[in-house]
């Protein structure tokens, strides 16, 4: 009987482990997911100025996955525990917000006149978005490190 628990000990122990790494797998996964949906919304920005004309929607920080996310979803249930979690929310903003800003000059006609503003704003978005990955970084270790001290 001795070699049945011991054997059921260390299947309980491997089971947890796969699940701990099998959460990892899940967080690493979907920060991938939203660092993609950020650059394609900066991308975006960028293709809507140089193009001239406006044709993606481009919704507030608090609209995009990852602002759902963050706010109200799975981010804040898992991250809101780990330190970075607090520093996320005003470079995502400011990404948001230049971007806009920046796009707004194609609606109103005005990016030649505006240009110097614009790469301003652009500079701002992507000052923003380095700290957005960042901090996203940091949130992934450190929730990580928060969940396997269990």
């Amino acid at each position: 009987m001795d070699i049945f628990e011991e054997k059921m000990v260390i299947l309980s122990q491997n089971s947890i482990m796969i699940s701990q790494e099998t959460k990892d797998v899940t967080n690493a996964v979907f920060m991938v997911l939203v660092k993609l949906d950020h650059l394609l919304f900066k991308a975006n920005g960028y293709k809507t100025v140089f193009s001239g004309k406006s044709t993606d929607e481009f919704v507030t920080d608090n609209e995009c996955r990852l602002g759902k996310w963050y706010f109200e979803g799975n981010g804040k249930d898992a991250f809101s525990k780990c330190a970075s979690y607090a520093k996320m929310a005003l470079p995502h903003k400011a990404v948001h917000d230049n971007i806009k800003k920046a796009i707004d000059c194609v609606n109103n006609g005005t990016c030649t006149q505006e240009s110097q503003n614009v790469m301003t704003y652009f500079d701002a978005a992507e000052d923003a978005s380095k700290q957005v990955v960042q901090t996203l970084n940091s949130m992934l270790s450190e929730e990580k490190v928060l969940r396997h001290k269990k």
